[in-house]
């Protein structure tokens, strides 16, 4: 019968077309409007931080105007606060630079002389520079022989103003943005629901709940691990001797908001300035050996018990959102990028739409463990697919992995086979793959077996009986697998393992295979899906019929006949 996917698939095309356009429009969108947009999205931003303390003045009687404004105007001097004090620290940083300056030339004398990569590497550009020198169009020009006038106060006073104009004027647009929002939050939140949609209004209100829970949660947590970061590093560097090292405490606690670089550039300048004062090398490692420790604490302890849940995304596409905003944003995009990308996430889990973003974007585990073991199966990953299902074995113990985990896959893989998904050389590789899975879970019973398990012919057959053997081990029955009938040893007890439909005849010359190897008077059990036609075979060649799930009860049942 000819497929009818590819007429399926044909709608396909023009719908991807129309993503991708919009996708398009979407972006130019962000970057032509990056000017409006990004102060926006800071007083979004920064307002979703300053409503929990708005809300408790406002809680205390203060009436909610002055409650906003007041937080607002707190966030404002705060921050000047903080640049007067960093710019503080910078002026005398300057100002004891050219103390250092001897350390530096010795320090890059030392490279050129000991090593055999830097050595020719500067050779080389002081001969470039050298080269460049003497030609006529690197000649400096004549200058005059009187000094140049020094520049006036009024000249040095409006270059600084022109430098601070633009994120002065960002800041101001940051402010009055953040205090209307923080002023008709209701308002917005209203006009929010109402644009979701018609009678729509508990997903609406769950949507908001959750995108404010979580980014005021990723907020704080930022703050905390950032202000412990600052605090480490600048102790640290004091106790080391670096000068200044409030100022970068301060430069670290405010870079380490930019996501995936703000750390190590924390760090930098810093190290930087102890080459400079240390003529040896000691003091640059320690620098380096307070960053690694530090970061480390933060990152992998610290920023894990508080920010681990606060977004729910995953690494990878948070480094791919990083990226994208970067390059629409600008560097600020960085910082943007994890609110941003779990508002997307959040509409993902609560526009239908948008659901498959969710698989996406998310931390939660895309397929269970019985679709991850069965696609390591499929992929012919032995080592993988045993490591699963001991790990589960472990976990849930190794009778309910079986049920839960082994059986299925086998299913699945038969259930594939009939309707064409995989052929037959793709399940037998698979079947490998289950056979090494099942045997990694079989302890070898000390007792004498007193069930054997006998695959009935195919690989598939012989994974489905070393299962219900491991299964049998893990209740207290001592069982034994063989690879083929004709192999059987003594036991009180055999099971006939069928993992796929059989045939009437096939059945009937399986189970006489296997009492001419364990004897006539040793009960026989066919372990197959329950069919009717099946169970009245089985009865006929004087045996017993059960499924993989309940061999445990019909080992039992002979046990107590």
């Amino acid at each position: 019968m000819p497929r009818a996917a590819p007429l399926a698939l044909e709608p396909a095309g023009p719908a991807v077309t129309r993503t991708l356009v919009g996708l398009a429009i979407v972006l130019a969108g962000l970057h032509v409007g990056r000017d409006i947009l990004i102060p926006l999205a800071l007083a979004l931003l920064l307002s979703v931080a300053l409503v929990p303390v708005a809300r408790a003045l406002e809680r205390i009687g203060i009436p909610r105007v002055v409650a906003a404004l007041s937080v607002v105007l707190l966030a404002a001097v705060a921050s000047l606060l903080f640049i007067a004090l960093l710019a503080t620290e910078a002026v005398a940083l300057a100002a004891s630079l050219p103390a250092y300056e001897a350390n530096l030339r010795a320090k890059v004398r030392a490279l050129g002389d000991g090593s055999a990569v830097f050595g020719p590497l500067l050779e080389m550009l002081r001969g470039l520079t050298a080269e460049l020198g003497g030609q006529g169009r690197f000649t400096p020009l004549p200058v005059a022989s009187e000094a140049a006038p020094a520049p006036s106060p009024q000249r040095i006073a409006g270059d600084a103003l022109r430098l601070m104009l633009t994120p002065l004027a960002t800041g101001v647009i940051v402010l009055l943005f953040a205090s209307y929002l923080m002023l008709q939050r209701n308002d917005m939140r209203d006009r929010f629901i109402r644009l979701w949609g018609d009678g729509d209004i508990p997903r609406a209100t769950a949507a908001l709940g959750e995108a404010g829970r979580r980014i005021s949660r990723y907020l704080l947590g930022q703050l905390v691990v950032n202000l412990t970061f600052g605090a480490l590093m600048a102790g640290g560097l004091w106790l080391i001797g670096i000068p200044n090292a409030l100022l970068w405490g301060l430069l670290g606690f405010m870079l380490r908001f930019i996501p995936f670089v703000g750390g190590p550039l924390g760090a930098f300048f810093p190290l930087i300035v102890s080459l400079a004062v240390d003529p040896g090398w000691t003091t640059p490692l320690m620098v380096i050996g307070l960053f690694v420790v530090v970061e480390v604490f933060c990152a992998h302890v610290l920023e894990v018990l508080l920010n681990a849940a606060a977004t729910g995304l995953s690494p990878l596409p948070l480094v791919m959102i990083a990226a994208l905003s970067t390059v629409i944003w600008g560097p600020i995009g960085l910082v943007l990028a994890p609110p941003f990308a779990a508002c997307l996430l959040i509409a993902a889990r609560h526009v239908p739409r948008l659901a498959k973003l969710e698989l996406l974007l998310g931390r939660a585990p895309v397929l269970d463990p019985a679709q991850r073991f069965y696609q390591r199966v499929l992929a012919g990953d032995r080592h993988e697919a045993a490591e699963l299902a001991e790990r589960l074995a472990d976990q849930d113990g190794v009778a309910a992995t079986v049920r839960a985990v082994l059986l299925p896959a086998a299913r699945t893989l038969a259930a594939d086979l009939r309707r064409g998904a995989l052929d037959h050389a793709d399940v037998e590789r698979a079947s490998r793959v289950l056979v090494s899975a099942a045997e990694a879970l079989l302890d070898e019973p000390e007792a004498p077996a007193a069930v054997l398990c006998v695959g009935a012919g195919a690989t598939l057959d012989q994974a489905v009986a070393t299962a219900v053997a491991a299964t049998l081990v893990d209740e207290g029955v001592p069982a034994r697998v063989a690879a083929r009938p004709l192999e059987a040893g003594a036991c009180r007890a055999a099971a006939l393992v069928l993992a796929r439909h059989a045939s009437p005849r096939r059945v009937r010359r399986a189970v006489a295979r296997l009492r001419l190897a364990v004897g006539p008077d040793v009960p026989v059990l066919v372990v197959a899906e329950g069919e009717a036609e099946l169970a009245r075979v089985a009865t006929a060649a004087g045996a017993q019929l059960t499924e993989p799930e309940t061999i445990g009860r019909a080992v039992g049942s002979l046990a107590s006949a």
